[in-house]
């Protein structure tokens, strides 16, 4: 509910004609918007089942230590993930997912759309309900059945159907 609070404060709108926003004002309110919400919300650690509490001048800094690239993928597929500013020229990389609950028959046809459109980086997440008609189940082996079907239908299948090499299911972490 929080986030819905901070966007009515800042007057924060989706405009469909400008997926990217180039005003100034609401640039300017959706980092203070963004801000305001990291800070009064904190960051859930599920390791520790906890919120941890950052203050403006933590988060800050947090950024300014960024890695200037992280490395994505291997060989053709592989991507350098650059940060870019304001007014970049740069061409954006656009990170795909495909989330919440999703029909098996569905999913595949996602998939193969994120795979030909080679602008996105691809992170499946897509969560599939039934597996062969079955209630996916926490801790089952249902659930093991279905994240199976999940690297087939996401990796190898559309990869292979458009011609595109399938090596690496996780891409290279940035080593500090």
């Amino acid at each position: 509910m929080k986030a819905k609070e901070i966007t009515k404060e800042y007057d924060i709108v989706f405009d469909p004609k400008a997926i990217v926003p180039t005003d100034d004002t609401l640039i300017d309110d959706a980092w203070r918007a963004g801000m305001d919400l990291a800070t009064e919300v904190g960051i859930l650690c599920t390791d520790a089942k906890r919120i941890i509490k950052f203050d403006e001048e933590e988060l800050k800094n947090a950024l300014k230590n960024l890695p200037d690239e992280t490395t994505l993928g291997e060989g053709k597929d592989k991507v350098i993930v650059t940060p870019r500013n304001l007014e970049d020229k740069k061409t954006p990389m656009i990170f795909s997912r495909a989330l919440g609950p999703i029909s098996e028959g569905t999913l595949p046809v996602i998939y193969e759309s994120f795979v030909q459109s080679r602008i996105d980086i691809f992170n499946p997440q897509g969560t599939v309900t039934l597996v062969e008609g079955s209630q996916v189940k926490i801790g089952s082996l249902f659930e093991v059945c279905s994240e199976l079907n999940n690297v087939l239908t996401a990796w190898i299948v559309p990869r292979k159907k458009v011609g595109q090499e399938c090596r690496s299911l996780e891409g290279q972490r940035h080593q500090p």
